[in-house]
C-alpha cells in the first residue's frame, strides 16, 4: 500500500470508528432506547385496533396477549379513552 492508499484508509477507518461510536451512543442512550420501544409498541397496538375495527378484545387477540393485559397496557400507552356519559348510553 502506498502512502497516499494508506492516508485514505486511515481517514476512512477513522470516520467509520466515529460513526461506530455514535450509533453505540445512541443505542444504549437508555431513555432513547425506551422511546423507541414504546412507539413501536403503540403502533403495533394500533394496527391490531385498526385490523380488529375498534374491537380491542379482538386487537388483543390477535398481539397473542390477555384482554387484561392488553388494556393495561394501552392505558399505559395512552390509547384507552375514558368514558363518558355518551359511551354508556344515560
Amino acid at each position: 500500500m502506498n502512502g497516499l492508499n494508506f492516508k485514505v484508509y486511515e481517514e476512512i477507518n477513522d470516520v467509520v470508528i466515529g460513526e461506530i461510536d455514535k450509533l453505540q451512543k445512541i443505542i444504549f442512550d437508555e431513555p432513547y432506547a425506551t422511546d423507541m420501544i414504546e412507539k413501536r409498541e403503540r403502533q403495533r397496538f394500533e394496527k391490531a385496533i385498526i385490523r380488529a375495527n375498534g374491537n380491542r378484545v379482538e386487537a388483543a387477540k390477535q398481539l397473542g396477549i390477555s384482554r387484561a393485559t392488553f388494556f393495561r397496557r394501552a392505558k399505559e400507552l395512552g390509547l384507552v379513552r375514558k368514558r363518558s356519559c355518551l359511551d354508556s348510553g344515560i
